[in-house]
């Protein structure tokens, strides 16, 4: 028993310590280079990307911003009310 090997040789790989950390670390430092380049290089701007990504997703957002002010002054209204009820 104590000289068997693991028959079908599975033998554990040592995990990185701590990998969520070190993604997280490093995807900043990716993507913002990704982004200055993007940035720095506007003969690479592509029409269709712009209008999309700041025209009409921007756009595809408003009603749910008007929708959450909206519920925001209604609850504010209702908070005022019972506050002032209890004041009777």
């Amino acid at each position: 028993m104590g000289g068997q090997s693991d028959l079908e040789q599975q033998y554990n790989k040592p995990r990185p310590s701590w990998p969520k950390l070190r993604g997280a670390i490093s995807w900043p430092k990716d993507k913002g280079s990704e982004i200055a380049h993007i940035v720095l290089h506007p003969k690479e701007w592509d029409r269709e990307a712009i209008l999309q990504n700041a025209v009409y997703a921007p756009a595809r957002n408003f009603p749910a911003a008007v929708l959450g002010a909206l519920l925001n002054i209604l609850d504010a209204l209702s908070y005022g009310m019972s506050s002032s009820l209890c004041n009777l």
